[in-house]
């Protein structure tokens, strides 16, 4: 299992990734079976994403222009289909449609280039923006 850790740079508007020396031998095996892919990049992130705030953010929903993977925040469930970066429709109830707002949202940009899986192994840290 590969257990990555994080820190939010709000001034800076960035998210590192920080994977340890056992964790980037596990990432790089798992590039070398399965290839640098989304699928990849999700299995890398299963453990970080499920006990964690940070959650897998579809880029229609943020109105963002890019295909790079995005990881967020969101916020409570609520009526308004509202939030800084947009929102995501996440049930309903009596009462109608839940949302939940995305408070933060971050890419990594260079995704055309290489995946941010490769940085993790090359230095034991990638960092995703909130501005492009």
């Amino acid at each position: 299992m590969i257990q990555l850790t994080y820190e939010i740079d709000a001034e800076a508007g960035t998210l590192t990734l920080r994977a340890g020396d056992e964790d980037r031998a596990a990432i790089a095996d798992l590039i070398d079976d399965k290839g640098a892919s989304f699928e990849s990049e999700c299995e890398a992130l299963d453990y970080l994403m499920s006990n964690s705030e940070l959650q897998w953010i579809d880029p229609l929903d943020t109105g963002d222009l890019t295909e790079a993977p995005l990881t967020g925040i969101l916020g409570e469930e609520q009526r308004e289909r509202s939030g800084p970066y947009g929102f995501i429709e996440c049930g309903q109830d009596a009462g109608g449609k839940l949302y939940q707002p995305i408070l933060e949202r971050w890419g990594f940009e260079p995704y055309q280039i290489r995946t941010f899986l490769a940085d993790l192994v090359a230095r034991g840290s990638a960092v995703f923006h909130n501005q492009w």
